[in-house]
């Protein structure tokens, strides 16, 4: 293929919503959980529409319909973890497109890498499940004394092991979160509909680049 834009040397992607779907496994694990508390489910819908911002946030949105204790929270709240970390892989696929993307920039000398809320441990489970085909420099999950997204830690973090500025680093996602991240970190923000992330909010972030489908990213990079 034709050679990537130059001012680029490396991107940083989200993983849920933006390589992978994996929602109704998160929406499974917690109605699960749900079910058996005897607590009123969720369609995977609220779900969508709630994801983002790591499971602790998660899981607020998910019981504000109920009146439960902060003891009762955390119970829930382990539970929901621990089934999820077993069913983790029952559903969730990487989206349409994503495969070539990532094998056409995997022929340049472009360094990928990804940025999560999810957990540490359980993102690079399952990258290693689901993306063990491609090269990832870092790979990085919510860990512990670490600033989720949108604080712009751990991109710099990255920016840093890689010895590279941030103003050539590309990052791609597909939350309100990811935009800030990229340009609370001063990284290049590129927002993607195809997740969980709401068009108009993304947009109303991301006054740069919006793109469709992962073919799209490919057209972006070689503008």
């Amino acid at each position: 293929m034709e050679k990537m834009k130059t001012n680029i040397r490396a991107i940083i992607f989200d993983f849920d919503g933006t390589l992978v779907d994996s929602i109704e496994d998160i929406a499974d694990s917690i109605n699960f959980v749900f079910h058996k508390n005897q607590i009123p489910v969720h369609p995977v819908s609220d779900y969508r529409k709630w994801i983002g911002d790591g499971l602790l946030s998660l899981m607020e949105r998910a019981t504000n319909h109920v009146q439960i204790s902060a003891e009762k929270f955390h119970s829930l709240t382990f539970e929901a973890k621990n089934y999820y970390a077993d069913h983790c892989l029952t559903k969730t696929c990487m989206y349409e497109g994503i495969a070539d993307l990532l094998n056409q920039i995997s022929k340049q000398k472009i360094s990928m890498n990804i940025l999560s809320n999810k957990p540490h441990a359980m993102t690079v489970q399952m990258v290693d499940a689901l993306l063990n085909n491609w090269k990832f420099d870092y790979i990085f999950g919510q860990r512990e004394k670490v600033e989720k997204k949108p604080d712009p830690a751990a991109a710099n973090e990255i920016a840093s092991l890689l010895k590279i500025s941030p103003h050539e680093i590309l990052f791609i996602g597909d939350s309100t979160n990811d935009i800030l991240t990229a340009q609370n970190a001063g990284m290049i923000p590129l927002g993607v509909t195809w997740g969980y992330g709401k068009e108009d909010e993304i947009k109303a972030y991301a006054k740069f680049f919006i793109l469709n489908k992962a073919s799209d990213v490919l057209k972006y990079l070689k503008e």
